[in-house]
């Protein structure tokens, strides 16, 4: 036999029995794309939800603020009712 024929048959017999792989490489292939795409979506989705959360924690810290501010203020003016009645109870005496 030539041994370009017989390179030939060794070739097409090569193909033949590896082609099952090649099919199974590709559908890998095509898992691990579409893997990629879901990781990509789910990164997204995080820096959204991270952007989101630090949205929240702003808003929390202004509430928080004007809550303190809010109880400061109610403090000040409790004092200034008590002190108006105890002018109210010398005057009345």
């Amino acid at each position: 036999m030539d041994e370009k024929v017989l390179i030939n048959v060794l070739s097409g017999l090569l193909d033949e029995k590896l082609q099952p792989v090649h099919n199974r490489l590709d559908r890998l292939e095509g898992r691990l794309d579409g893997m990629d795409s879901r990781l990509d979506r789910v990164e997204s989705e995080i820096g959204a939800l991270k952007e989101g959360q630090q949205k929240l924690r702003q808003e929390l810290k202004r509430v928080s603020d004007k809550v303190y501010e809010t109880y400061e203020l109610a403090l000040e003016n409790w004092g200034q009712v008590q002190e108006s009645k105890a002018r109210l109870t010398a005057l009345e005496s």
